[in-house]
């Protein structure tokens, strides 16, 4: 609930955080690069920029895994809490009917009941469906292309070298 109440409008803030911390990784990334290129080859250099470009999805999912185990244990633990009231709930409406043959014909007498039940079974459906990963689609498409981009200039740069030496 506080690092909800932290990042505003739920998890999707921690996505943006872990992104940011990418955005710095591949910034002394950059700078390695552009040492490399302006110094030549530098076996500790190298082996630095790939640490460093391994280290990009570690930085990034590692925060946002210990919140889906968090999102994840605790709705286990209402989906539990709303089935033991279901339980409750249903037991009470099964003893009315059971105890009073009549009202089996009258729904009024047990519409009370009855509602509730179909309620919180309503609620546990849904509460099913609450996704426990807290990614939003902005951030995992920002963290991709930041990731990406390095490889795809280096991938132009493989292929330009090698359409001139053909």
């Amino acid at each position: 609930m506080i690092i909800c109440n932290f990042f505003g409008s739920g998890y999707a803030g921690l996505g943006r955080m872990a992104l940011n911390f990418n955005i710095a990784i591949l910034l002394t990334m950059a700078i390695s690069v552009t040492l490399y290129y302006t110094h030549g080859y530098n076996t500790p250099l190298v082996c630095g920029m790939v640490v460093q470009f391994l280290l990009l999805p570690v930085v990034f999912f590692l925060p946002l895994l210990q919140v889906h185990r968090a999102m994840r244990i605790k709705r286990e633990s209402l989906l539990l809490e709303i089935s033991k009231h279901y339980k409750c709930v249903s037991d009470v409406l099964v003893q009315k009917i059971t105890e009073d043959r009549e009202l089996v014909g009258e729904y009024d007498k047990i519409k009370a009941e009855y509602e509730e039940e179909c309620n919180v079974r309503a609620l546990y459906k849904s509460l099913e469906r609450i996704p426990t990963w807290p990614f939003d689609v902005r951030t995992i498409v920002q963290f991709t292309s930041t990731l990406l981009l390095p490889v795809l200039m280096w991938g132009v740069r493989v292929l330009r070298g090698f359409l001139q030496n053909i």
